[in-house]
């Protein structure tokens, strides 16, 4: 039997790629709001993170659902309050 530390930690994995992913797309967003320098020239060229860990519940809610890159970082956005609170603190 699978020890509920391995399944966590898979979940944890997934959760900060996305969580890193939203803030990459947040933190390009403003530089272009206020004209400043980035290292990306669209936003479709921030990669989306892959889902190649294995057996982790949000992955399999993600792909079960089939949800795209926007929707993905929709969730995250709705997501990150709950689960990584000081994420969106640039917005305050």
């Amino acid at each position: 039997m699978e020890s509920i530390e391995s399944w966590y930690d898979r979940n944890v994995a997934v959760l900060e790629a996305e969580k890193q992913w939203l803030l990459d797309v947040v933190e390009f967003r403003f530089c272009v709001y206020w004209n400043l320098p980035t290292p990306y020239k669209d936003i479709r060229e921030i990669e989306v993170p892959s889902m190649e860990v294995e057996d982790a519940p949000y992955k399999t809610f993600v792909i079960n659902l089939g949800l795209s890159a926007p929707e993905r970082l929709v969730l995250m956005l709705a997501l990150s309050p709950h689960l990584f609170p000081a994420a969106l603190d640039q917005f305050m």
